[in-house]
């Protein structure tokens, strides 16, 4: 009896093809991301440089757990949260908002220099200020949220002052990332705004 013989295909290279075409078009499916920043308020006009008054030192800026991760985070309902993949920080998003603060408070107190802390040991402020950030992101309903505590303590760390602020901005795109990112900047200089209120009482 005549027996017929099988021929044989190598599984390898056809399998090696296949996986390469996986990864190309995996590749070029994948969608890039977008990165967003913080804008300060418009700083105020150049002066001669003189002095400064007095030296206000702002301790790093307490941010959720939620809001530790690089991408832009929206609230889609009370105890739902989304990340947006491709929508993301250009930064470190607790940095961003440190020098956003930082600039925004020496925009709206002539006179006084504020410096992040620790400050050198030749400068001695004559205040610090504690930020606490509870909220800080964009809701579906069409408004950036932000929620701060902050405190005010003399140059000695004596308690001085405490308050709370809450700001809504609206974003005409509702969860636009460009959008999102401007109004929650204006929301910064509101917070800005209370807290210089508050130091030069």
């Amino acid at each position: 009896m005549k027996m017929t013989k099988l021929s044989t295909v190598p599984l390898a290279r056809p399998l090696a093809s296949l996986f390469a075409l996986l990864l190309v078009a995996g590749c070029a499916g994948s969608q890039p991301s977008r990165l967003y920043t913080l804008t300060a308020a418009p700083p105020r006009p150049p002066a001669v440089a003189t002095k400064p008054s007095r030296v206000i030192g702002l301790e790093s800026v307490g941010v959720p757990d939620y809001l530790r991760r690089p991408e832009i985070v929206t609230r889609t309902s009370a105890n739902q949260l989304k990340a947006l993949e491709f929508d993301r920080w250009g930064g470190t998003l607790e940095l961003m908002i440190n020098q956003t603060l930082l600039r925004n408070l020496n925009a709206t107190m002539p006179g006084a220099e504020v410096l992040q802390m620790p400050v050198r040991m030749d400068l001695s402020p004559t205040n610090t200020v504690e930020i606490d950030l509870d909220r800080f992101e964009a809701e579906e309903a069409g408004q950036a949220v932000l929620e701060a505590r902050w405190r005010i303590y003399t140059g000695d760390r004596r308690p001085l002052r405490f308050g709370r602020t809450a700001v809504a901005k609206p974003v005409s795109t509702p969860l636009d990332p460009d959008q999102v990112a401007a109004a929650l900047s204006l929301a910064l200089a509101d917070l800005a705004t209370d807290i210089a209120g508050a130091l030069q009482k």
